[in-house]
């Protein structure tokens, strides 16, 4: 028996709220894949989370206090929206 928690339906409306900062690089692509999935044609998805400010940014370390940076992103490597 294999376990799973995500549905094998698709649906009229998707929401991923604060998932996507937990999303490194290398599984980006494989998560957004995975939203168009369990959409239905024509479908609706809001993806909220935190991103990066600019282009230039490359990580969190040294833009955010030491608490911030340890607990929170724990040195996830953010994305900028559009990426």
């Amino acid at each position: 028996m294999r376990l799973s928690r995500f549905p094998t339906v698709a649906f009229d409306r998707l929401a991923s709220v604060g998932i996507v900062k937990h999303i490194d690089r290398a599984n980006m692509r494989t998560y957004c894949a995975r939203i168009l999935d369990l959409l239905r044609s024509k479908g609706i998805a809001l993806n909220h989370g935190v991103t990066l400010t600019g282009f230039d940014d490359a990580t969190v370390d040294g833009r955010l206090g030491e608490f911030i940076k340890d607990y929170i992103f724990s040195g996830d490597d953010l994305l900028h929206v559009s990426q």
